[in-house]
C-alpha cells in the first residue's frame, strides 16, 4: 500500500476531536465516584512501581495499573507495607487501607491517575484514525475515529481506573502491526509485533487469545509470500515467530523487574483461571446466577 500525507487541516482537526473527546472524559471523570476495582488498581500499580513487589491485584498484569499510578510518583502518596494486608496480599484490604485509612487524599491521587487513563484513551482514537487513514482514505478515518472518540461507551470507560479500556488499545496495536506485518513482512516489523504482542499480554490477561492469531498470521504470511520448499517457508515463518515471541518475553520480564521464568506473570493467571471457575454473581432481567446464561 502507497503511503500517505496527511495535511496540516486534517492533522488539526483530527487533533480537535481527540481534544473534544479528552474534554468529555476530564468533565465528568472529578465528579465520578471511585469505582470498586479502581482503588485495588491504584494500589497494586502504585506498589508495583515503589516496591517491584507485585502481591497486590495479582490477577491482573501491570502495566495499565502502572500507567495509572505514575502521576503517583510526583505526589509520593503513603504506601502502608507496615500494614497486615500487605504482608498477607490482601488486595481488597490493602487497596481500602491505601485509599481511605493512611492519611492520603483520595482526590489526589485518584484525578491524576484517570487522567493518565484519558491519555491512553487519546491514543486509541488516534491509532484508530491512523490505521483507518491507511486502509480506506481521510472519509473512512474520519468515520471510524468519531465514532470511537464520541462513544459513550468508550469515554464512560476512559475516564476510570481499570485494565478494559488500556487493554483494548494494546489489542488494537498488536491488531495493527499483524496487518502492517501482513502487508510487508520484516525483521523489524516482526520486531514491532513482538513489542506490540508484549505490551497486550502484560495489559489483561484475556488477551493471551491474541498469541495464536500471532502465530497463525505470521506463519501463514511467509507460507503466502515467499520463495522456495514448503519446509524452507515453514522454518522461515517459525523464526520470525521466535522473534516475535523472544521480543515479548524480554517485554515482560522487564516489566516483573527480571523475574524469570515469570513466575509473578503466571501465578497471577492461574489465580484469575481459580477464581473465573467458581464463577461470579451477575443479574439479569430479575434472575441471579453464577454461570451465565446460555441466552446472553
Amino acid at each position: 500500500m502507497k503511503p500517505f500525507k496527511i495535511r496540516h487541516r486534517e492533522r488539526l482537526a483530527v487533533i480537535l476531536l481527540i481534544a473534544g473527546s479528552v474534554f468529555l472524559s476530564i468533565d465528568s471523570l472529578k465528579i465520578k465516584s471511585p469505582t470498586a476495582d479502581e482503588k485495588i488498581h491504584l494500589a497494586g500499580g502504585y506498589a508495583s512501581l515503589i516496591t517491584g513487589d507485585f502481591r497486590i491485584d495479582p490477577e491482573h498484569p501491570p502495566l495499565i495499573k502502572q500507567i495509572a499510578a505514575l502521576p503517583l510518583l510526583v505526589s509520593r502518596p503513603h504506601l502502608p507495607l507496615d500494614h497486615p494486608a500487605w504482608a498477607a496480599g490482601d488486595t481488597t484490604g490493602f487497596g481500602r487501607i491505601f485509599f481511605y485509612y493512611s492519611g492520603n487524599s483520595m482526590e489526589s491521587m485518584l484525578v491524576p491517575a484517570r487522567i493518565a487513563m484519558v491519555a491512553l484513551f487519546a491514543c486509541t482514537v488516534a491509532l484508530v484514525y491512523r490505521w483507518s487513514r491507511w486502509m480506506w482514505g481521510a472519509h473512512g478515518a474520519w468515520m471510524s475515529a468519531v465514532l470511537v472518540a464520541l462513544s459513550p461507551n468508550m469515554i464512560a470507560h476512559a475516564r476510570l481506573v481499570t485494565t478494559d479500556s488500556g487493554a483494548a488499545t494494546a489489542a488494537l496495536a498488536l491488531l495493527w502491526s499483524l496487518h502492517k506485518y501482513h502487508k510487508r513482512s520484516g525483521w523489524r516489523s516482526g520486531a514491532i509485533v513482538g513489542i506490540a504482542l508484549g505490551a497486550a499480554l502484560l495489559s489483561k490477561y484475556s488477551l493471551i487469545a491474541l498469541l495464536p492469531w500471532t502465530a497463525g498470521i505470521v506463519l501463514y504470511e511467509h507460507q503466502r509470500c515467499e520463495n522456495g520448499s514448503a519446509l524452507r517457508r515453514c522454518m522461515s515463518g517459525s523464526g520470525m515467530l521466535v522473534l516475535i515471541l523472544l521480543v515479548a518475553g524480554i517485554l515482560i520480564t522487564l516489566a516483573y523487574r527480571g523475574s524469570f521464568p515469570w513466575q509473578d506473570y503466571y501465578n497471577g493467571f492461574a489465580g484469575l483461571k481459580s477464581r473465573m471457575a467458581s464463577g461470579h454473581k451477575a443479574y439479569l432481567l430479575g434472575e441471579c446466577s453464577d454461570q451465565g446464561w446460555l441466552h446472553y
